[in-house]
Protein backbone atom coordinates (compact mmCIF):
# COMPACT_ATOMS: atom_id res chain seq x y z
CA UNK A 1 0.00 0.00 0.00
CA UNK A 2 1.36 3.40 -1.02
CA UNK A 3 -0.23 6.35 0.80
CA UNK A 4 -0.23 9.95 -0.37
CA UNK A 5 -1.40 12.70 1.98
CA UNK A 6 -3.04 15.86 0.66
CA UNK A 7 -4.99 18.83 2.00
CA UNK A 8 -8.19 20.32 0.60
CA UNK A 9 -8.51 24.05 1.37
CA UNK A 10 -11.91 24.72 -0.26
CA UNK A 11 -14.65 22.23 -1.09
CA UNK A 12 -13.45 20.65 -4.34
CA UNK A 13 -14.73 17.93 -6.67
CA UNK A 14 -11.74 15.64 -7.30
CA UNK A 15 -11.26 12.62 -9.54
CA UNK A 16 -8.53 10.07 -8.81
CA UNK A 17 -7.55 7.67 -11.61
CA UNK A 18 -5.22 4.76 -10.89
CA UNK A 19 -3.96 2.63 -13.76
CA UNK A 20 -1.39 -0.11 -14.28
CA UNK A 21 -0.60 -2.63 -17.00
CA UNK A 22 1.13 -4.83 -14.40
CA UNK A 23 -1.55 -5.46 -11.74
CA UNK A 24 -5.25 -5.11 -10.89
CA UNK A 25 -5.41 -1.73 -9.14
CA UNK A 26 -7.25 -0.90 -5.90
CA UNK A 27 -7.84 2.68 -4.74
CA UNK A 28 -8.82 3.96 -1.27
CA UNK A 29 -9.76 7.44 -0.05
CA UNK A 30 -9.27 8.07 3.68
CA UNK A 31 -10.14 11.19 5.68
CA UNK A 32 -7.81 12.12 8.55
CA UNK A 33 -9.83 12.79 11.69
CA UNK A 34 -8.76 14.43 14.96
CA UNK A 35 -6.06 12.50 16.85
CA UNK A 36 -4.73 11.32 13.44
CA UNK A 37 -7.35 8.60 13.09
CA UNK A 38 -8.38 7.65 9.58
CA UNK A 39 -11.89 7.05 8.29
CA UNK A 40 -12.35 5.15 5.00
CA UNK A 41 -14.57 7.28 2.75
CA UNK A 42 -14.50 5.37 -0.54
CA UNK A 43 -12.76 2.49 -2.25
CA UNK A 44 -12.77 1.21 -5.82
CA UNK A 45 -11.43 -1.93 -7.46
CA UNK A 46 -12.50 -1.63 -11.10
CA UNK A 47 -13.92 1.52 -12.65
CA UNK A 48 -15.87 -0.60 -15.17
CA UNK A 49 -16.52 -4.24 -16.00
CA UNK A 50 -13.99 -4.10 -18.85
CA UNK A 51 -11.17 -2.40 -16.90
CA UNK A 52 -8.91 -3.34 -13.99
CA UNK A 53 -8.08 0.35 -13.43
CA UNK A 54 -9.64 2.24 -10.51
CA UNK A 55 -11.43 5.58 -10.20
CA UNK A 56 -12.86 7.61 -7.34
CA UNK A 57 -14.69 10.89 -7.91
CA UNK A 58 -15.86 12.80 -4.87
CA UNK A 59 -16.61 16.31 -3.66
CA UNK A 60 -14.39 16.82 -0.61
CA UNK A 61 -14.83 19.49 2.06
CA UNK A 62 -11.77 21.17 3.57
CA UNK A 63 -9.59 18.73 5.46
CA UNK A 64 -6.64 16.36 5.30
CA UNK A 65 -6.92 13.13 3.31
CA UNK A 66 -4.92 10.13 2.15
CA UNK A 67 -5.26 8.42 -1.19
CA UNK A 68 -4.15 4.80 -0.97
CA UNK A 69 -2.79 2.83 -3.92
CA UNK A 70 -2.77 -0.94 -3.75
CA UNK A 71 -3.52 -4.07 -5.74
CA UNK A 72 -6.63 -6.24 -5.57
CA UNK A 73 -4.49 -9.35 -5.06
CA UNK A 74 -1.88 -9.03 -2.31
CA UNK A 75 0.93 -10.70 -4.31
CA UNK A 76 0.66 -8.24 -7.24
CA UNK A 77 3.02 -5.27 -7.54
CA UNK A 78 4.39 -3.07 -10.29
CA UNK A 79 4.46 0.36 -11.81
CA UNK A 80 1.34 2.51 -11.81
CA UNK A 81 0.06 5.94 -12.69
CA UNK A 82 -2.07 8.02 -10.32
CA UNK A 83 -3.74 11.07 -11.84
CA UNK A 84 -5.66 13.63 -9.79
CA UNK A 85 -8.00 16.01 -11.59
CA UNK A 86 -10.17 18.88 -10.37
CA UNK A 87 -13.62 18.36 -11.90
CA UNK A 88 -15.31 21.65 -12.72
CA UNK A 89 -19.11 21.93 -12.47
Amino acid sequence: LDLYQFDVVNTTNLQFDLSSSQFDTYLLLVEILPANLGSLLLENDDRSESSTDSRIQQSLPPGTYWIGVSSFFEDETGDYSLDITVVLP
